[in-house]
């Protein structure tokens, strides 16, 4: 052959007259930019015999086709609020050229279009967020087109994962059929966490306190949880209880941990309280600080200062001092057991018992008066925590001898501003009434009234001191 569409074949033996050659059969291969549709194909006939040459021809139909396939990628997880790009590239596994190659992206809810480039593309956007590009040229057989790239913002809604899906095809009607990419993509929560915490009612030293924690997410994302919330108690708070819907806590040392699983969603809240023991050495205010983080989230700290009341506690007690003369002298002792508060305006009530009855009452600061039966004492200095102040109350004796007589006295006071008031009763003073009514020089017992020196002692006692001093004056006479 001397050109490549000009087969030329010779047979070499006679062919005699009415006789057929043998057949011939001609392959050819169909080149992939043959045009299509019906083609005649004709061969001709001749030998050097003198006669007609002869010939005939064989029409073909002929069609295209190039199978197209369509990759679709990105790199790493999506970001709400950043741009992400996918790769998409188009191969032509043949037979036949492919051209007027065009691409559909429609963008799934989550995605916003930013731009599409790629060397030979040109695409648009629609306002519902489909990106048509399309391929100038052709894609040759085994060949891969330019990539284009398609540029999308991840929204919220991506969240927690979104998957887009091109289609590519060709708009020659000769290249039927089409080919699609799916890529999904993981997206990263974005969540905003804040973290209130408020002090309810007031902290008094002595009491419990309570805090609510309110932990939100102000979004764009739902966080999958858990959700934690650590909170260090300062000096002056202790631990005694947490608790809230879905919650669990756990408390080492000065360190309350407590977590909810499951994920919190954009616009959600949830509620704990933790309750502490107020100590003295919160006074006057006491400074708590929580922290809240869940994935995807940075930290949100939540901080409240609270004003703490300080206690002051007051205690009296009361002894019987002594006996004798049938007059009682007790010694009321009073005591600011604290733990902080200093005590005001004092007042001291005893209301004495029948068998009793008041003479005197005095001590460094106190001022002291009867009504009746009930003697009262008031001081109006302070009496810091720890410090204690005593009196001491005189009353005759007129009960019947035999009788024990129970004396009990009160305490009440104010505080420092703020502070809480506790007091308590004396202990009970009891005397055991004698018939002698104790007797000059007779000493007492506290608590019990009873006199420590026995009578018939007592006037062996006198006579011995009496013979004594008549012994020495005698000595001196006879001196």
């Amino acid at each position: 052959a001397t050109d490549h569409q000009v087969v030329t074949c010779t047979l070499s033996q006679p062919l005699a007259a009415g006789a057929d050659a043998p057949v011939l059969h001609l392959l050819v291969q169909i080149d992939s930019s043959a045009p299509t549709g019906s083609q005649t194909n004709t061969a001709t006939a001749s030998s050097p015999t003198p006669g007609a040459a002869g010939s005939d021809s064989a029409s073909v139909t002929i069609s295209r086709a190039a199978v197209l396939s369509l990759t679709k990628v990105h790199a790493g997880h999506g970001q709400v609020g950043a741009d992400l790009p996918f790769t998409l590239r188009v191969h032509n596994a043949g037979p036949a050229v492919a051209d007027q190659v065009v691409l559909s992206d429609p963008l799934p809810a989550g995605l916003s279009y930013v731009s599409a480039t790629g060397a030979g593309w040109t695409c648009s956007a629609s306002p519902a967020g489909v990106v048509s590009c399309a391929l100038a040229g052709t894609i040759a057989v085994g060949a891969d087109s330019s990539d284009l790239t398609i540029t999308a913002t991840v929204g919220a809604a991506a969240y927690p994962s979104v998957t887009n899906t091109a289609t590519v095809s060709s708009t020659d009607p000769d290249l039927p059929g089409s080919a699609t990419a799916s890529d999904p993509v993981i997206v990263d929560p974005s969540a905003s966490l804040q973290l209130t915490k408020k002090h309810q009612g007031s902290f008094q030293v002595g009491s419990t306190g309570s805090y609510l924690l309110t932990v939100s997410n102000t979004g764009p994302t739902a966080t999958p949880g858990p959700v934690t919330i650590a909170d260090t108690l300062p000096t002056g708070l202790s631990y005694r209880s947490a608790a809230g819907t879905g919650w669990t806590c756990t408390a080492a040392g000065s360190t309350i941990s407590c977590s909810r699983p499951g994920p919190l969603a954009a616009g959600a809240s949830s509620q704990l309280r933790i309750v502490v023991n107020v100590l003295a050495a919160a006074y006057p205010s006491v400074l708590n600080s929580a922290t809240a983080s869940a994935t995807g989230s940075p930290s949100a700290t939540g901080t409240d200062t609270a004003p703490v009341s300080s206690l002051v506690v007051l205690t009296i007690s009361k002894h019987l001092m002594s006996y004798r003369n049938n007059l009682a002298s007790y010694l009321m002792t009073v005591t600011n057991t604290g733990p902080n508060g200093t005590a005001s305006a004092i007042t001291v009530t005893d209301p004495l018992p029948a068998g009793l009855s008041y003479r005197s009452a005095s001590g460094a600061g106190w001022s002291c008066g009867a009504a009746g039966q009930t003697v009262t004492c008031e001081r109006s200095a302070t009496l810091a925590a720890g410090a204690s102040a005593s009196l001491t109350l005189v009353a005759a004796v007129t009960a019947a001898p035999g009788t024990t007589i129970g004396n009990v006295a009160t305490v009440r006071g104010g505080g420092s501003a703020g502070a809480t008031n506790r007091t308590t009763p004396s202990n009970q003073a009891s005397l055991s009434v004698t018939a002698t009514g104790g007797g000059a020089g007779s000493g007492g017992l506290p608590d019990t009234g009873r006199d420590t020196a026995d009578p018939a002692m007592l006037a062996t006692g006198l006579l011995l001191v009496g013979l004594g001093l008549l012994l020495l004056g005698r000595r001196r006479r006879w001196s």
